[in-house]
């Protein structure tokens, strides 16, 4: 704790605060006299940082020497693509079936970036029978009719542009903001003249491509997974400009800015809303206005007035807060904003820095918020956003739309990401369609929680009983688990408001570092089933596909061979996407296709018996359907790859429960444990001791009377 009067000199408190105050990340908490804390007031945020210079092939470098080095905005990645120049890649096999997945549905070609990423593509190719008689599979390879024959959709995003070694060369400039998939997220092409991929037959597969930014590996396969690779782009050895003017460098960036709010948080109809930002600039502050609009209209300009200067660091211009009042709404009104400032030289900029694009929201209050106790989520985004969200066509996107979220109807965190969650089954079901929400790197949920989770499914319908479960696993102790919260989700479409499980590190970096030794180095697999979407929007092979009708395959934990890209979509990695790292789960895949003594005397190699041992047990209990460890289902639990090499059973997903048919023993994996008689007192005790201290009506009644009153 400090005081205010040596963090803000001149200012005042008013109201019951006293003069105290402690510091939570970028948060400053006032507290009243009693030591509860008051409302957040966000002064002094570390500002929106490029995310490029994080491992995504870029340095960081400063803008403008002038301006205020603590806001993001006065910061930008480096611009490597004068190091970088045009490759030209090729692979060429003969295909055989894919591992997992159907390969007759469709005859085409795909490609993406395994993470976020920049990249030129030219020249795309696929030869059939390159030794023999070649022909050539791919339509518009070169881009000369701009993307006519390619579907570039979810994460993906694609525009022709002019090659800027050679002007007049047409090249793909594809932009992904997250990872390929198989279902969506990607770019495919139909192959030519209806030719179909044979099974035994050579194929040659090339391209030309040119790094530009974030992710080199680009993946790349022929329909569903055969001749799959995924081949790293050459990137440059040297990186930022050091001794030199950066690539990102102005003479003037114009004004930069803090502590953005607006009050009230959740406004009454027709009420005013402040709306309050520091701004500061070297050469001074001239102007700022209010941009805004009610319900997506048109724009208005409304002056924002400064009051008092609050002493920058360093000894920099001082930040002044400037305000200016909205006109109130009707009730579920959104108003939209930014804030356009001019300084002493006349050169402009904006707040948040993608101005009319940016999504800084305030929602008027619609009586939706629940009194109940149960935490308000409330997700604010305007109409046509949310309509791009549950087009058809991009149910299975993992793109996300800009919006803003306000928890518990008074913090708010401004232009983040917004996406659907959940399989294809559950995006076109509204009873149980999710959400999921990306944050800021420098207002984390909670302080810690880049991204997160709001899930309103009970794998066959609507509920949050799963939150039973969890709270199970967390009694009885000994089982990794995650910790949710029971919330109010107040979602851009009224049919999907209501009670829902919001979930927050999900074995995510944040669980694994605080339950492990360097927990955040070891990987994250997904077991999953592969989910075929049969049709599209317009009937024909080259309309864009849409998730219902579709098919399921799985396949048990085996040995698919030393090729990573067998294994890929069915063990989906979920951190450390950059490393693409499958050594250590291959080599546990094959041991356990094995059986009798072999399996054993090897497994135990991989495994923690103990630990996988409570897991099953609690999964089985637990009476869950559709799940691994619930009645041996192909998908629904994650294996993590420790950094010491051991696998371990993570229960996920824990649905279709309370089933007490469902047996005891529930996969074929178990029954080859418990062959070893110590294993399977060591099981079946597990069993009598998660019965006895916590999966029994004395302990589970409160809860569940507790839970039902929300």
């Amino acid at each position: 704790p400090v005081t205010l009067a040596a963090a803000f000199p001149g200012i005042t408190v008013a109201g019951p605060y006293t003069n105290r105050l402690s510091h939570h990340g970028e948060k400053l908490v006032l507290r009243d006299a009693a030591d509860n804390p008051a409302d957040v007031v966000q002064y002094f945020d570390d500002g929106r940082w490029p995310s490029s210079p994080d491992g995504g092939g870029a340095s960081l470098e400063l803008r403008d020497p002038r301006a205020d080095n603590t806001a993001g905005e006065a910061w930008a990645a480096s611009d490597e693509r004068s190091r970088s120049g045009w490759r030209t890649y090729s692979y060429r096999g003969v295909t055989a079936a894919s591992a997992v997945g159907p390969d007759g549905q469709w005859q085409e070609f795909v490609l993406g970036l395994l993470g976020a990423g920049e990249v030129l593509l030219d020249d795309i190719s696929v030869i059939e029978s390159p030794a023999t008689t070649p022909v050539q599979l791919i339509q518009n390879g070169s881009f000369e009719t701009g993307t006519n024959k390619w579907r570039i959709i979810g994460t993906h995003h694609g525009e022709v542009v002019e090659d800027p070694d050679q002007p007049g060369n047409k090249v793909l400039h594809l932009v992904a903001s997250g990872p390929t998939e198989h279902m969506s997220n990607h770019a495919e092409t139909t192959l030519a003249g209806g030719r179909t991929i044979v099974n035994g037959r050579e194929y040659l597969i090339s391209f030309r491509a040119r790094w530009i930014s974030g992710s080199p590996q680009l993946h790349t396969r022929l329909y569903f997974n055969r001749l799959a690779r995924t081949t790293l782009l050459d990137t440059p050895l040297l990186h930022g400009s050091p001794g030199r003017a950066n690539t990102a460098l102005s003479t003037n960036i114009g004004p930069t800015y803090a502590g953005l709010r607006h009050s009230p948080v959740v406004p009454p109809p027709f009420a005013p809303v402040v709306v309050s930002v520091l701004a500061t600039d070297p050469d001074g502050v001239a102007s700022l206005a209010l941009r805004w609009n009610v319900n997506a209209g048109s724009w208005n300009s409304t002056p924002m007035i400064g009051g008092a200067g609050i002493p920058a660091a360093g000894g920099r211009e001082a930040a002044v807060e400037y305000s200016a009042e909205l006109p109130g709404g009707p009730a579920g009104a959104i108003l939209q904003f930014y804030i356009t400032g001019l300084d002493g030289r006349g050169v402009s900029s904006d707040f948040p820095a993608a101005g009319p694009a940016s999504r800084a929201l305030v929602q008027v209050e619609d009586g939706q918020a629940a009194t109940n106790g149960l935490h308000n989520i409330r997700l604010i985004a305007l109409k046509a956003d949310a309509d791009q969200l549950f087009r058809t066509v991009n149910l299975m996107s993992n793109e996300r739309v800009g919006c803003t979220m306000v928890s518990e109807e008074r913090q708010v965190f401004y232009d983040i990401g917004l996406r659907l969650k959940g399989s294809e089954h559950s995006r076109t079901t509204t009873a149980r369609l999710g959400f999921e929400l990306g944050f800021t790197s420098e207002q984390p949920l909670r302080g810690v929680h880049h991204t997160v989770a709001i899930d309103r499914s009970e794998s066959t319908g609507y509920g949050q009983r799963e939150m039973l479960i969890l709270q199970t696993m967390n009694h009885a102790g000994g089982v990794p688990t995650k910790y949710d919260d029971l919330v109010q989700v107040i979602a851009p479409r009224p049919e999907y408001t209501g009670g829902a499980d919001l979930q927050m590190a999900r074995y995510t970096d944040v669980f694994l570092d605080d339950q492990y030794r360097n927990g955040g180095e070891g990987t994250v697999f997904e077991y999953e089933l592969v989910y075929q979407l049969n049709s599209t929007d317009t009937g024909g092979p080259e309309g864009n596909k849409v998730p219902a009708p579709d098919s399921v395959v799985g396949t048990s934990i085996r040995n698919m061979g030393d090729d990573k890209e067998a294994y890929r979509w069915t063990y989906l990695v979920k951190n450390n996407e950059d490393r693409d790292d499958f050594a250590r789960l291959i080599q546990f895949c094959k041991t356990m296709e094995l059986t009798g003594t072999n399996f054993t005397t090897q497994i135990t190699n991989f495994i923690e018996p103990e630990q996988w041992l409570r897991g099953l047990a609690v999964n089985a209990l637990s009476g869950a359907g559709d799940s691994y460890g619930g009645d041996g289902s192909q998908h629904n639990v994650k294996f993590y790859t420790r950094p010491d090499g051991r696998v371990l059973y993570f229960p996920h997903d824990v649905d279709a429960f309370f089933d007490s048919g469902r047996p005891i023993v529930p996969n074929g994996d178990l029954s080859k444990l418990l062959a070893v008689p110590a294993f399977a007192r060591t099981y079946y005790g597990h069993v009598m001791d998660i019965i006895s201290s916590t999966y029994n009506t004395t302990y589970l009644a409160r809860w569940a009377t507790r839970a039902s009153g929300w």
